[in-house]
């Protein structure tokens, strides 16, 4: 009967050692999480805000023509470099998921000149075009994570509108003849698709991307105004324009 009872003493004894440790364990674990601040990870920026770059060639084959008996055509082609600076708004969704997509607005502004003289044709010109562009798309991400980036490829198309003014002026080297202005109006709208990557350190709410984009041209309106000296002139046959398919964006920006 002793040696029950000293068993039954013991058994009791193992169990409520056996409970402490696990309670002493379950306090262990609660202190080490509350010290290291372990937490649930932050949810991905959805918004962002950068500054842009793009660059836009077009070719005009001055062959223009008037009734004018004054008038004389400049015969040249110039081949006109245009930098488009703008400023974007971008919204992701579903950004915490390995697909995501990302909707742009956009506003720029372009600016672009060209002067030359041509010694064969004793003329100098000076072309130049200023305007606007706008417009807005959409585009379908992969995300990625490496060096501490969140690393974005996409693809992607926007709708554009360009809304340029070029303004050409020449004359003779020699004076011998009433220079000739003429003003284009250009509104120009495209489909733009774009294949590019994003980079973004949400360490420190920092953004940068690059594209290459193909403009497919939709629309184009095109009006002149011609003048030679003080008096306006009629164009019967005016300038033929050529805008390249391909360009290249860059830009950098802020995530919140």
């Amino acid at each position: 009967m002793n040696i029950f009872k000293v068993l039954v003493l013991s058994l009791f004894m193992v169990s409520t050692f056996a409970e402490q440790k696990k309670k002493a364990k379950r306090v262990d674990i609660h202190d080490f999480l509350v010290s290291k601040k372990i937490s649930k990870p932050e949810e991905p920026s959805t918004w962002s805000i950068a500054g842009g770059y793009q660059n836009l060639g077009t070719k005009i084959a001055h062959g223009e023509k008037s009734d004018s008996e004054s008038f004389f055509p400049m015969g040249y082609e110039s081949d006109l470099t245009m930098h488009v600076m703008s400023l974007q708004v971008n919204k992701e969704i579903m950004a915490s998921n390995y697909i995501s997509f990302t909707a742009t607005g956009r506003y720029g502004l372009i600016r672009g000149s060209d002067s030359d003289v041509l010694n064969t044709e004793n003329i100098q010109f000076e072309d130049s075009a200023s305007g606007n562009v706008y417009g807005g798309g959409l585009t379908a991400n992969l995300n990625m994570k490496g060096l501490g980036l969140r690393i974005q490829p996409f693809v992607g198309t926007q709708y554009i509108v360009h809304d340029i003014e070029y303004a050409l002026s020449y004359g003779q080297v020699n004076g011998g003849v009433v220079p000739i202005q003429l003003t284009y109006n250009n509104k120009r709208t495209s489909l733009q698709h774009s294949l590019g990557v994003r980079m973004m350190d949400e360490s420190k709410s920092l953004m940068s991307f690059i594209s290459v984009d193909y403009l497919q041209n939709q629309s184009d309106d095109l009006s002149v105004f011609a003048k030679q000296g003080a008096r306006e002139i009629n164009i019967t046959e005016p300038a033929e324009f050529e805008q390249n398919d391909l360009s290249f964006s860059l830009g950098f920006g802020f995530l919140f």
